[in-house]
């Protein structure tokens, strides 16, 4: 986040998909990856929070 921005956030869920646990995004429910990858989840998260901020 730049420094002034306005803090953002965005609420994450988990969930059991044919027994793969997931994040996703609690507003919809659209899975954002798999537990085991959260390098991936995490990059993602922060996409969304990034253009937040520029908008």
């Amino acid at each position: 986040m730049r420094i002034g921005s306005a803090l953002n956030s965005v609420e994450i869920a988990c969930r059991r998909v044919d027994g793969i646990d997931w994040y996703a995004w609690a507003s919809d429910g659209e899975l954002i990856g798999a537990v085991d990858f959260v390098e991936d989840v995490a990059a993602a998260i922060a996409r969304v929070l990034a253009e937040r901020a520029d908008a």
